[in-house]
C-alpha cells in the first residue's frame, strides 16, 4: 500500500484526470525507490509497514509530520504524507519520472511524441529541474539550512530515535537536463 495517492497531483505537479490509471502504477514503482534512498531499506521497511493506529510514534512523525524545536526556533515537519497540504516528495518525485516517461512513446519506427491540433508541443526540462528542485528541497541534503523542513533536517535532528536511518544524498539537475 502507498502513502500517497493520486490526490497530491494537483497545482504545480497537475495531471490530467485521464490519467490516473497509470499515474497509480508510477507512484506504485517510483515511492518505494525514492523512500529507500532517504531511509535505507531497515527505515523504509518499518514505514512501508505504517499504519496511524499501530505503529510505533516515531514512525508516526516521520510519516504524519511533526513540530520539533532547534535552538531558539520550531520547524514544522509536514512528514512523508503531508495530508494538510498534499505536498509530498514522494509526489515530485513520482510526478518527475511521470513526465520523463511520457515525454516521448516508442514506435516501430523509433521515439515519438504526440502533437495535437491548436497545440505546440514544449520542452519540459525547465518544469522537470524546477519539480526535482522542490523535491529535493523537501528531501534534504549535506549542508541544507537545518530550518528548513525537510526530511533530512527532521531525521538528523532526531538521529538518536532513527538508529537504523541509512541517508543516500540526491543531485541536482538543471533545465539542459544534466
Amino acid at each position: 500500500m502507498s502513502l500517497i495517492t493520486t490526490d497530491y497531483f494537483r497545482l504545480d505537479i497537475n495531471v490530467p484526470d485521464d490519467t490516473y490509471s497509470t499515474l497509480s502504477d508510477y507512484i506504485t514503482r517510483y515511492e518505494p525507490e525514492i523512500l529507500r534512498r532517504l531511509l535505507g531499506e531497515t527505515l523504509y521497511q518499518l514505514v512501508a509497514a505504517y499504519d496511524a493506529e499501530s505503529s510505533d510514534q516515531r514512525i508516526i512523525d516521520l510519516v504524519a509530520g511533526k513540530d520539533y524545536t532547534v535552538g531558539d526556533y520550531t520547524v514544522s515537519w509536514k512528514g512523508l504524507i503531508n495530508t494538510t497540504d498534499y505536498i509530498s516528495l514522494i509526489a515530485y518525485y513520482v510526478y518527475y519520472w511521470y513526465v520523463r516517461d511520457k515525454i516521448s512513446n516508442l514506435a516501430t519506427t523509433g521515439f515519438i511524441s504526440s502533437s495535437h491540433e491548436n497545440a505546440q508541443n514544449s520542452a519540459p526540462n525547465i518544469k522537470l529541474a524546477e519539480v526535482w528542485g522542490k523535491m529535493r528541497e523537501l528531501y534534504g541534503y549535506y549542508g541544507q539550512d537545518s530550518l528548513l523542513p525537510s526530511c533530512y533536517n527532521f531525521l538528523a535532528e532526531h538521529e538518536s530515535d532513527y538508529p537504523e536511518w541509512d541517508f543516500t544524498e540526491i543531485g541536482t539537475i538543471n533545465f539542459l537536463g544534466i
